[in-house]
C-alpha cells in the first residue's frame, strides 16, 4: 500500500512537471540563487551577491508569468508544442529583462520589478478566460487557486517547522555542528520548489474548470465572512470619510494629502467585498447585493472628488514622485471603474484585474513611466526655485549671494536627494561646470561603500549644496561632517595575532557584534554617542575611544585623510586587540560627536 502511495506521488509530482516544466525550473532556480546567496559570505563576493540576487528577482518573475502562458494556452486547446513553443518564448523575454536589470542595487529596478510581479499575478488570474464573457467561471477558478495558495503554504510551514526541529534535535543530540545557514536554506528549498510543485498539482486543468462551471455551488463560510466582517468595515470605512468630507466644507479646508491612502484603502476593500459576493448577485433572495453594489459605487463619486483634491494639494506644493504617480493612476483608475460599474447594464468584473494589470505594465517604462515623469517633475521644481532665486542662469548655476528662504531650502536639498537615490544626477549635470557624480565620488569617498546608507547619501548631497553656495542653509546647519576613507584596505599583516574580525554598522545607533574566537565569546560594542568601541571577553574588556582620532581628521573630509592609515592598539589582561579603522563617518555639532557608521577590522591575541 505504501508503495503505491509512493507510486501515485512520484506520478503526480511527474505529470505536474510535464505540465507545468518552466514554471517549476523558474522556482527552482530562484530558490537555488537564494540558497547559494545565504552560502557565500564576505565582502569578497559583494558582485556575485547582487548577480544572484537578480536572478532570483527574475526567476520569481517566472513563476506566475510562465504559469499564465501554460494557462492560456490549456485554456485554447493549443497543442503541445506550440505550448511548449509559447513557455520558451516566455523564458527568453524573462533572459532578455535580466540583462536589463543594473549590476548594482537600483531603485528603477526594485520598484518595476514589483510592478511586473503585481500585473503578473493578475494576468495569471484571468489569462484562461480572456475573451469568454461569462464571469461565474473565472471568480470560481480564482477563489479555487486562491484555497490551493493557502493550502500549500499551510502544508509547507508544517514541513518546515517539522523539519528544522529534527535538524535542531540531531544538532543538539548528536552535537554534530549543524550550520546555522542550513535552516534559512531549507525555507528556501521548500518554498522555491516543494512548494510551487504541490501548489501547481491542484491546479484545474480546463476541462475541469468546464466541468466546474455546470456544478458551481458558492461557499457558505465566503459567504458568512464578507457579510458580517467585510462590508461592515467597509460601511465604518465609509463613515469616516464622508465625515471628513463634511468637516472640509465647514472649515473650508484643503484635504491633508494622507487622506488619498484611505480613499484608496477604503475603495479596495469595497471592490474586493463585492467580487467576494459577486456570484450571488441573480440569487432573488439576495437582491440587495445588486442594491449595496450600485449604492456603493454611487458613494464613491464624493470621496473621488476629495482624492483629487488632496492629490493635487501635494504635487502643488511637492510636485510629482513615484509614489504620488501610482495614487494620481489609481485614482483615476477608480474613477473609470465607478463609472463603469455605475452604468455598464453588462459588468464584467474580469475588467478589474485586466484593467491593473495594464496599467502596472505601461506605468513600468517609457517616457510616460512613474520614474520618468516623477524625475521631470523633479527637476522642474528644482529649476523654479533656482531660476527665482538667480541661482540657475542661462542654464549654467550661479553661487547663491543671498539667503534662500528656509522652505525653499529644504526643497531644494529633498529633490537633489531624490536625484541622488535614483542615481539620475546626470539628468541635472548641464547646469555643472564640474562633473558631479565624479565629483561626489571622489569628495566623498564612497565607491566602496555600502549602497544607500545614511552617511553616502547626506555626504554627497551637501557636497552639491557646497557647489550651489548654500553649504551653510543646509537643513540642521550647525552639523558639521565628518569622514574618512582608508585607500589600504586590501593585505594586512596578521603576524602574531590569532584571530581576525570586520566589525561594520551603517546606522548612528549604538550597535553591538557577537563573534567566536575559539571557544570564547568576543563582543564588540559600538557606542555611537560616547565614540567609544569595546572588545568585552567573559574575562577581559578594553575600550578605544574615537574622538580624538576623529578630531584629528580634517572636518571638511580633504583627500589628504583618505592617505592615511588609521590603527589603534590595546591590551587587558590576556587580551590584546588592534583595530585598523577602514572607514568612519559621521557628524559634529556644537562640538559634540555623533559615528554615524564604521567600518573596521580587529586583530585578535590571547
Amino acid at each position: 500500500m505504501k508503495l503505491l502511495s509512493l507510486s501515485r506521488i512520484f506520478e503526480g509530482a511527474k505529470d505536474t512537471f510535464t505540465r507545468f516544466p518552466f514554471v517549476i525550473l523558474s522556482s527552482a532556480v530562484g530558490a537555488l540563487a537564494m540558497i547559494w546567496v545565504i552560502q557565500l559570505e564576505g565582502d569578497t563576493v559583494k558582485t556575485n551577491l547582487h548577480v544572484l540576487y537578480n536572478v532570483a528577482m527574475v526567476a520569481s518573475l517566472g513563476i506566475p508569468f510562465l504559469f499564465s502562458l501554460a494557462m492560456f494556452a490549456e485554456s485554447r486547446n493549443f497543442k503541445e508544442k506550440f505550448n511548449l513553443l509559447m513557455q520558451i518564448c516566455g523564458a527568453g523575454l524573462l533572459i532578455v529583462y535580466y540583462f536589463t536589470l543594473s549590476p548594482a542595487e537600483d531603485f528603477n529596478d526594485i520598484v518595476r520589478y514589483f510592478l511586473f510581479s503585481f500585473a503578473f499575478h493578475l494576468l495569471a488570474a484571468f489569462s484562461p478566460f480572456l475573451g469568454k464573457k461569462n464571469s461565474i467561471p473565472f471568480w470560481d477558478f480564482n477563489q479555487k487557486i486562491f484555497l490551493r495558495f493557502l493550502i500549500a503554504g499551510l502544508y509547507s510551514g508544517v514541513l518546515y517547522a517539522g523539519l528544522s526541529i529534527a535538524l535542531l534535535s540531531f544538532d543538539k543530540l548528536f552535537d554534530v555542528g549543524v550550520n546555522p545557514n542550513r535552516y534559512p536554506q531549507l525555507f528556501f528549498f521548500l518554498a522555491g520548489i516543494f512548494n510551487p510543485w504541490f501548489f501547481l498539482s491542484g491546479i484545474q486543468g480546463h476541462a475541469d474548470i468546464k466541468q466546474s462551471e455546470e456544478k458551481f455551488s458558492y461557499p457558505k463560510g465566503l459567504k458568512i465572512f464578507t457579510q458580517y466582517v467585510l462590508l461592515p468595515i467597509v460601511v465604518v470605512y465609509l463613515v469616516i470619510l464622508y465625515m471628513y468630507l463634511g468637516k472640509i466644507i465647514l472649515q473650508w479646508n484643503l484635504p491633508m494629502g494622507w487622506v488619498s491612502y484611505l480613499v484608496i484603502g477604503f475603495s479596495t476593500a469595497g471592490i474586493f467585498s463585492l467580487l467576494l459576493i459577486y456570484p450571488l448577485k441573480d440569487i432573488i433572495e439576495n437582491k440587495w447585493i445588486k442594491i449595496f453594489s450600485r449604492s456603493f459605487y454611487l458613494s464613491l463619486l464624493p470621496l473621488i472628488v476629495l482624492l483629487f483634491l488632496a492629490i493635487f494639494k501635494r504635487t502643488g506644493e511637492y510636485g510629482i514622485t513615484e509614489r504620488r504617480y501610482f495614487v494620481i493612476v489609481l485614482a483615476f483608475w477608480l474613477s473609470a471603474i465607478t463609472v463603469y460599474f455605475i452604468f455598464n447594464k453588462f459588468r464584467n468584473i474580469k475588467i478589474i484585474p485586466v484593467s491593473l494589470c495594464l496599467i502596472a505594465i505601461l506605468t513600468s517604462f517609457g517616457p510616460w513611466s512613474a520614474f520618468s515623469v516623477s524625475q521631470r517633475s523633479q527637476i522642474a521644481r528644482l529649476e523654479e526655485i533656482l531660476v527665482n532665486n538667480k541661482m540657475l542662469v542661462d542654464g549654467k548655476i550661479v553661487k547663491a549671494k543671498e539667503e534662500l528662504p528656509a522652505d525653499e531650502t529644504k526643497d531644494v536639498y529633498s529633490i537633489v536627494d531624490f536625484l541622488y537615490q535614483r542615481k539620475k544626477l546626470n539628468l541635472i549635470q548641464p547646469w555643472f561646470t564640474q562633473n558631479i557624480d565624479s565629483a561626489v565620488n571622489i569628495r566623498s569617498g564612497i565607491a566602496d561603500m555600502k549602497e544607500g546608507s545614511w552617511s553616502e547619501a547626506k555626504q554627497a548631497t551637501d557636497f552639491i549644496f557646497s557647489i550651489m553656495g548654500i553649504e551653510s542653509q543646509v537643513k540642521n546647519q550647525k552639523e558639521k561632517f565628518f569622514s574618512y576613507l582608508s585607500k589600504n584596505q586590501d593585505l594586512y599583516d596578521i603576524k602574531g595575532y590569532d584571530y581576525m574580525f570586520r566589525f561594520k554598522t551603517a546606522v548612528p545607533e549604538p550597535t553591538e557584534r557577537l563573534f567566536k574566537a575559539g571557544e570564547t565569546d568576543l563582543i564588540i560594542r559600538l557606542d555611537s554617542l560616547k565614540n567609544l568601541i569595546s572588545v568585552l571577553s567573559a574575562s577581559d574588556s578594553l575600550t578605544f575611544e574615537l574622538a580624538k582620532t576623529i578630531n584629528n581628521l580634517n572636518a571638511s573630509d580633504s583627500s589628504s585623510n583618505n592617505n592615511k592609515v588609521i590603527v589603534m592598539e590595546n591590551k587587558s589582561g590576556k587580551l590584546e586587540v588592534r583595530m585598523i579603522i577602514e572607514s568612519v563617518y559621521g557628524t559634529r555639532k556644537e562640538g559634540v560627536l555623533k559615528t554615524g557608521s564604521l567600518n573596521a577590522v580587529f586583530l585578535i591575541k590571547f
